[in-house]
């Protein structure tokens, strides 16, 4: 798989899904769209505080990566169609059907600018790979950096003024792993080298710190530090922050979502079920996930 090509992408099949959690379903059917995907998403709402999990929105088509509005009211989804176009749609969370915000960039993961107005994303163009900015117009409004020849970049992830990605490539000493942290308004901040094997990072709020994820290891990484935090994390996902900054959000190999403080290690599992693409609210008290599968549902862990 080409490496610059986003680390997370919708590929695990959502044309599938339906609901199996009936005891907190919607209590009126929610506007849908014709598509040329057929299924259906469902989008679950998972409190931090442990309380049971509700569905949000259940809507007609493919939808991935849902992503809270700066105001919450609302969550921005991505869509594809059959013929490789992909919008960026604005959901309701308290009811109501998907709204056209504009084109995205590319299939893949986005990760936003904490005003939701700008993304940043790591694609090719020819035997170029640039990590760049656009709006939700799908206008570049700057390319950050470009890698061309072997390797190329991780997804990027967006933190505050700052963005970060990993990038391969092969000086003359042989292949290496830097990771790099540049500003988003342009120009690099720093930049780390790390050991193999290949991995992707997720910038915490303040911009500085970041959760790296190899394989099944969750590390929290400054410029100076690197600390342990998980041996178990699911390498199909990257972890998310809560807004101010303690508690990381992942999944782990048993497929639970599970909440770490990243200052003392205390661990809480929040819920269990056939899902993906975590995102949390902007007051730091829910987090939105997508169920894939025939029977995608979330349960609070006995």
């Amino acid at each position: 798989m080409r490496y610059g090509v986003a680390l997370v992408t919708g590929v695990f099949g959502l044309a599938a899904m339906a609901l199996a959690l009936v005891p907190l379903a919607l209590q009126r059917p929610r506007p849908t769209l014709p598509d040329v995907v057929p299924g259906t998403t469902t989008v679950f709402a998972v409190p931090l505080d442990g309380a049971t999990p509700h569905v949000v929105a259940q809507l007609k088509g493919q939808y991935n990566y849902p992503t809270p509005s700066a105001d919450g009211r609302s969550l921005l989804v991505t869509k594809s169609t059959l013929l490789g176009n992909t919008g960026i749609w604005s959901v309701p969370v308290r009811g109501g059907g998907p709204r056209w915000v504009g084109p995205a960039t590319y299939n893949g993961m986005p990760s936003w600018s904490p005003d939701r107005k700008r993304l940043v994303v790591s694609d090719w163009t020819g035997m170029t790979n640039f990590v760049a900015v656009f709006d939700t117009k799908g206008q570049r409004l700057r390319t950050l950096t470009t890698h061309r020849g072997e390797g190329g970049t991780s997804q990027p992830s967006w933190g505050g003024r700052n963005v970060a990605f990993i990038r391969l490539w092969r000086p003359r000493s042989g292949y290496r792993l830097d990771v790099e942290v540049w500003h988003a308004t342009g120009g690099r901040a720093w930049s780390r080298r790390i050991a193999f094997p290949n991995g992707s990072v997720a910038l915490a709020p303040d911009g500085q710190r970041m959760a790296l994820l190899q394989v099944h290891k969750l590390q929290l990484l400054t410029r100076h530090t690197r600390r342990l935090l998980a041996t178990d994390a699911a390498g199909f996902t990257l972890p998310v922050w809560t807004p101010d900054g303690r508690t990381l959000v992942y999944f782990d190999q048993k497929n639970r979502l599970v909440r770490e403080d990243v200052a003392t290690r205390r661990r809480h599992v929040l819920a269990a079920g056939r899902v993906g693409y975590p995102s949390v609210s902007p007051d730091g008290k829910t987090v939105y996930v997508v169920g894939f599968a025939p029977k995608a549902a979330v349960s609070i862990p006995k």
